[in-house]
């Protein structure tokens, strides 16, 4: 008797190993999807010249995105200085050239800090958010290349019929964030780049559309 109820304890223990084998194999894998890093272009030098900067608005930057200034002001002192946020500046002077790596997407107003009308822009787009998705499905969103303490990136998105943003990530410190459709429809998604000892904030990135069938 002790022999044939080891031997049924054995069939039993055996029965739910497979069923466990079975359940895992059945049961789909979920990979945490990590984007590859920005593919960022080679920019073009702005000029800046005597009285503006040529071209006074420039985009197609994503984060990691190096952007230069070459002088040709024929003398004239000069400067490449950040406008809403305390991000990026030269200094003033009269030749010679200067250059940031924007590591986050946004929109960045500049001027001279010699001449109050001379203005220009820089504008850096989100990366690796795909044009098209599923609903269910993970969207990614990059929106940095590298956290810079003192920084903080705030990412909205507006749901197919609305009419207004809501905030997808606020005070983010990495470089992803995502969010899952629940409907099908456009979304669109879009970043800033935030102080965080003054909260100043650069203005939005052009948006992203995700096309959820």
């Amino acid at each position: 008797m002790m022999r044939a109820a080891a031997a049924t304890m054995g069939m039993i223990a055996t029965a739910a190993m497979l069923l466990i084998a079975s359940t895992a194999a059945a049961r789909p894998l979920v990979a945490s999807i990590t984007p590859p890093p920005c593919v960022a272009p080679v920019q073009a030098s702005i000029f800046v010249d005597a009285g503006s900067y040529s071209p006074a608005h420039r985009t197609g930057l994503v984060p990691g995105s190096q952007q230069p200034w070459t002088w040709n002001t024929g003398g004239v002192t000069e400067s490449v200085t950040s406008t809403t946020i305390p991000l990026f500046t030269s200094g003033a002077k009269s030749s010679g050239s200067y250059q940031f790596t924007f590591f986050a997407a946004g929109g960045f107003q500049y001027h001279s800090s010699t001449n109050a009308n001379q203005k220009g822009s820089v504008s850096v787009s989100l990366c690796n958010v795909p044009a098209t998705s599923h609903i269910g499905s993970t969207v990614p969103v990059q929106y940095a290349s590298a956290h810079h303490t003192g920084w903080v990136s705030d990412v909205q998105i507006k749901r197919p019929g609305s009419t207004t943003w809501a905030w997808l990530g606020y005070g983010l410190t990495g470089q992803f964030t995502s969010f899952t459709p629940a409907k099908i429809g456009t979304y669109y998604v879009r970043a800033r780049l935030r102080h965080t000892t003054n909260n100043a904030a650069s203005g939005f990135s052009p948006a992203k559309a995700v096309k959820v069938s």
